[in-house]
């Protein structure tokens, strides 16, 4: 359940981005276009973008990390004990 909050964070920067990134195109094909605020507007719209994809990756992630310790306990069980077995060959090399 703690990668819900990033993957939605990642969503909705995802999704800023690209609203920004239609803004710009609309600042460009407007009558006059104003390429000042176009401009402005371009170099935060690509780190808004690829931080929700990098939100998105790292929820992937934790996704999947959770589910491969999900299947991998209900398999480990507890060894038995061994019995002390005498070393028949002396240690000190």
């Amino acid at each position: 359940m703690r990668f819900w909050l990033r993957e939605i964070m990642g969503w909705l920067l995802l999704f800023l981005g690209t609203a920004l990134w239609l803004l710009i195109v609309l600042f460009l094909i407007a009558d006059p276009p104003e390429f000042i605020t176009a401009s402005a507007l371009v170099l935060p719209s690509i780190f808004i973008f690829r931080g929700g994809i990098h939100l998105l990756k790292v929820a992937a992630a934790v996704r999947v990390c959770l589910d491969a310790d999900r299947r991998e306990k209900p398999q480990v069980q507890a060894a038995a004990p061994r019995a002390a077995v005498p070393a028949k060959i002396p240690l000190d090399w």
